[in-house]
């Protein structure tokens, strides 16, 4: 799991990531934080 800055959102790498990247690219607040906003 990974946030990619050139897409904008996380990026899971196998099947447990991207269930968590889904969840977490939900989070507005997490999203705007990672992106430095």
């Amino acid at each position: 799991l990974y946030f990619d800055s050139d897409v904008g959102y996380f990026i899971g790498k196998d099947d447990f990531g991207r269930l968590n990247a889904e969840r977490w690219n939900k989070d507005k607040d997490l999203i705007a934080q990672e992106r430095g906003e």
